[in-house]
């Protein structure tokens, strides 16, 4: 999925980050 994909690049989520809300990402970020 897109949120392991997330969690493993760093540089993408901060991307990801700034189009999704703050929750959406906490939730996701353990």
């Amino acid at each position: 999925m897109v949120i392991s994909y997330v969690i493993c690049n760093s540089s993408f989520f901060i991307e990801l980050r700034t189009m999704y809300p703050a929750e959406y990402i906490q939730v996701e970020s353990f």
